[in-house]
């Protein structure tokens, strides 16, 4: 094993670095990152993370101890207490090493430690012992695609060979993708292979999310979701309707429901609805009496509350739509509250605030639709790195907390440049830059989001310390990760929740770090896009429209039963 930590480090962020090998930031960086994943329980990432250490830095105690850990839960405490024996002759003194290595030698096991415990093979095995997760694409797939290819091919009747074999190509098409990558390598078309990889990569998390989807199904038992009645949303912009609403219509339609989407109406009869939607209602006075009268009727009202009205600062831009700006207002709020057999938010914290107030309320994630080609439409070709940063007018001071650290980084990298949406102030922080190294795009809907992230590499989220920030949703770090891009952000805890495709940090010189690793390093920027995707696809319409679903089957079924909600007291789940 090559232990050299200049050629290493070199290699790894294409740096200048002095005799002595890496600089002390690169290490911290890094152990803050693999115990961010260790905290996450993303043992993959921070078995990849600890393992790049203890190869740029074979004396390291604390990698050394973290892998032998591993191991030893894995069940394997021979190559265990091989590297805490490393450790021991580093650092004889050390408790908690000496704790560990008498522990991994109390069990008694047949068999031999790891020859490398850093190869890829030995990873392998620990990482399947310990996730139960085999690897994504093997050899043996890829040779029965290349069988099946060639049986396909040299058929009489190549149609109908693939029709007798539909089942089997759709197993094997990472593998059969794989087979047209190397081909496409071997024709020197860097290009297309490059596309077929991007492909192969969204086909693999794809199927693990499937795999993941129906083992929830499993222990939640199954059952229809089905909805075959009149669900009406209430909102006060018709012409103006919020994405969250604008998804859970569809995805109310594709579970079999019929939508109407309604401002203020007179209320004639109860048959006008199986079920209320109402969105933020208090907006709208006139909204407030028909909800009134179809509480009156007995028709079931969900009231979502997309935002933290309590606590939403005046200088918000939603303050002046939605927030508790007036007295009538305040009123309104109260009442919709009091109207609503469920009370649905878009945070876990939310939740958790909502139904220590006294009301019944569930987390219901926010959500996209891969339908929307925008999703999975490729970023054009650039020559800049671009930073981003993605508001509206009133948000700028979150911007200008992190100001010195983006334009640090900036100055460090000729090729980047700052991307500024939604707040012109926000965009003015950086009048300073040359027109070159700054670009402002205006506000779009929530539906054209995906093609304003395609022109950020990564991702700024940061955010002040206000208690309205407690309890915002995970939305902007769910949209990054359903683009595939990487996000650096404040520790909300909606963002430590969501926890995939990016780093959370806090201190000033944090930012600088995280930034800058992620500007200098690609395959571990490409690392955290996979791992945001794989997060969002778990959170795509299609799966968090099943839980409206079952939130409009208990309060209907409340209704039909003539009974108060069972669950009316309950906490929001969380869905990750």
């Amino acid at each position: 094993m090559d232990w050299s930590l200049e050629t290493s480090y070199r290699e790894w962020c294409g740096m200048t670095v002095s005799q002595s090998g890496p600089p002390p930031s690169d290490l911290k960086f890094r152990k803050i990152m693999g115990r961010t994943y260790l905290h996450q329980n993303d043992l993959e990432a921070a078995l990849e993370v600890y393992s790049g250490i203890l190869r740029d830095y074979p004396q390291d105690i604390d990698a050394l101890l973290v892998i032998g850990n591993l191991y030893l839960a894995s069940g394997d405490p021979l190559t265990a207490q091989a590297l805490y024996r490393r450790a021991l002759e580093l650092d004889p003194a050390n408790l908690a090493v000496r704790r560990q290595y008498d522990l991994a030698g109390a069990e008694s096991v047949a068999g031999e430690a790891e020859i490398d415990p850093l190869s890829p093979g030995a990873v392998g095995r620990l990482l399947q012992r310990l996730i139960g997760k085999p690897p994504q694409l093997t050899d043996h797939a890829i040779e029965k695609a290349a069988r099946l290819l060639e049986v396909i091919i040299h058929s009489e009747s190549p149609a109908e060979q693939v029709a007798l074999h539909l089942e089997e190509i759709d197993d094997l098409l990472p593998a059969l993708l794989e087979l047209n990558v190397r081909q496409a390598e071997l024709d020197g078309r860097a290009d297309l292979a490059e596309g077929l990889r991007a492909l192969q990569q969204n086909i693999l998390l794809q199927k693990q999310a499937e795999q993941e989807e129906e083992k929830l199904t499993l222990e939640q038992g199954g059952g229809s979701l089905a909805f075959h009645g009149k669900a009406l949303i209430l909102t006060p912009d018709v012409e103006n309707l919020s994405g969250r609403m604008a998804l859970l219509a569809e995805a109310i339609e594709q579970h079999g429901g019929r939508v109407q989407i309604s401002g203020a109406f007179e209320v004639q009869d109860a048959g006008c609805a199986d079920v209320v939607i109402a969105s933020n209602p208090h907006a709208d006075p006139s909204l407030l009496e028909t909800l009134a009268a179809l509480a009156a009727y007995d028709v079931p009202i969900l009231l979502d509350l997309d935002t933290d009205l309590e606590n939403l600062p005046v200088s918000h831009p939603l303050y002046g739509k939605i927030g508790l700006s007036s007295p009538s207002r305040a009123r309104g709020y109260t009442a919709s509250l009091f109207l609503a057999s469920r009370v649905i938010v878009s945070s876990q914290a939310l939740a958790e605030a909502m139904c220590g107030a006294g009301h019944p309320a569930r987390y219901i994630p926010d959500t996209w639709n891969r339908k929307n080609p925008l999703w999975e439409q490729r970023s054009s070709v650039r020559n800049t790195f671009n930073l981003g940063w993605m508001g509206n007018p009133g948000q700028m001071e979150d911007l200008a907390m992190v100001r010195r650290a983006v334009l640090r980084v900036l100055r460090e990298f000729p090729q980047t440049q700052v991307v500024i949406i939604g707040d012109m102030a926000a965009y003015r922080l950086f009048d300073a830059l040359p027109e070159s190294r700054r670009v402002y795009l205006p506000s779009l809907p929530a539906s054209e989001h995906p093609y304003l992230l395609s022109q950020i590499d990564l991702l700024l989220v940061p955010l002040r310390n206000q208690p309205f920030y407690q309890t915002v949703s995970d939305t902007p770090l769910l949209e990054a990760g359903a683009r595939g891009i990487p996000w650096v952000a404040s520790p909300a805890p909606a963002f430590r929740d969501w926890g995939e495709g990016g780093g959370l940090v806090e201190s000033l010189e944090e930012w600088h770090q995280v930034m800058r690793q992620l500007v200098l390093d690609a395959e571990y920027r490409q690392n955290l896009c996979h791992a945001g995707r794989l997060a969002a696809l778990k959170r795509e319409v299609s799966r968090t429209g099943r839980l409206w679903l079952r939130a409009i089957q208990e309060v209907v079924g409340a209704k039909e039963h003539g009974k108060k909600d069972p669950l009316g007291e309950s906490i929001g789940v969380q869905v990750r």
